[in-house]
């Protein structure tokens, strides 16, 4: 670890940085294993599995054995689609987005320092991505698929591939999110 300025503020990059968040973050959520615990026990989770017997049991038919509404997922506390909660409450809608955008920062300077890529030549773009997307030389996509429908993913990739071909050569698009197989 290298330190520069006059108080020796340590100069972390790369992988370090990556390394350090994901300690932060374990720390930040910690309590969420012993929560999920308790609702996978509430749930009857664990009798569903016994039931099942010693074979993996898949995710679409461990939920139908729980016998709850396939739209209860989507729900928060207030009974309202999250992205709703969000947009109806501009104080934790703010907080969440600052979040948000203060990963996105980190993620993107860890990938800028690996490409040994300048930020000048980088343009954020803000909009409806099911509108129109400028052309654009790559495109980056951070923890936005997953929230979406397959119809509605289909047409925001379709938007993209329309906004990397746009100029008659084909760019690059990167797709930072979670895998959910529900099957």
């Amino acid at each position: 670890m290298d330190f520069e300025g006059p108080n020796l503020w340590p100069v972390v990059a790369g992988d370090e940085l990556l390394e350090a968040q994901a300690h932060i973050w374990n720390h930040i959520f910690s309590f969420v294993n012993s929560m999920s615990l308790k609702c996978a026990i509430q749930l009857g989770i664990p009798d569903a599995i016994h039931r099942h017997g010693p074979n993996p049991m898949p995710l679409s038919l461990l939920v139908s054995s729980l016998q709850l509404h396939p739209n209860k997922t989507q729900f928060t506390a207030y009974r309202i689609q999250f992205w709703e909660y969000m947009e109806n409450n501009s104080k934790d809608g703010e907080v969440f987005n600052a979040g948000m955008a203060s990963d996105a920062r980190l993620v993107m300077s860890v990938i800028l320092g690996k490409h040994k890529a300048e930020e000048p030549n980088f343009k954020y773009v803000e909009g409806d991505m099911f509108q129109a997307i400028p052309p654009v030389d790559a495109i980056i996509l951070k923890w936005i698929l997953h929230n979406w429908s397959d119809e509605e993913c289909a047409k925001i990739l379709k938007k993209w591939k329309e906004a990397i071909t746009s100029n008659g050569n084909k760019r690059k698009v990167m797709i930072i999110d979670m895998v959910v197989n529900l099957e």
